[in-house]
């Protein structure tokens, strides 16, 4: 898994990926934080990390790159 980056939480614009890729975006909402935890070649890339990663409080989705969420975390 790569280090998380922070972004900011209230710019969604910050949560789409590049053109043609997939970032996995993390959420706390009770602490209003948000996390990149990277940009994926593919869609099965990008879900495998967010399938993977178990933090209590936090959500993982997939974003694609117009910034539309494909795949929340299980939680």
């Amino acid at each position: 898994m790569k280090n998380p980056s922070p972004i900011d939480y209230f710019n969604l614009s910050l949560r789409r990926a590049p053109e043609g890729k997939f970032k996995v975006v993390a959420l706390n909402n009770n602490a209003r934080k948000a996390w990149s935890y990277g940009v994926y070649d593919s869609f099965s890339s990008a879900k495998d990390v967010v399938d993977e990663v178990s933090d209590e409080g936090v959500r993982l989705y997939v974003h694609n790159d117009v910034g539309r969420i494909m795949y929340p975390s299980a939680k």
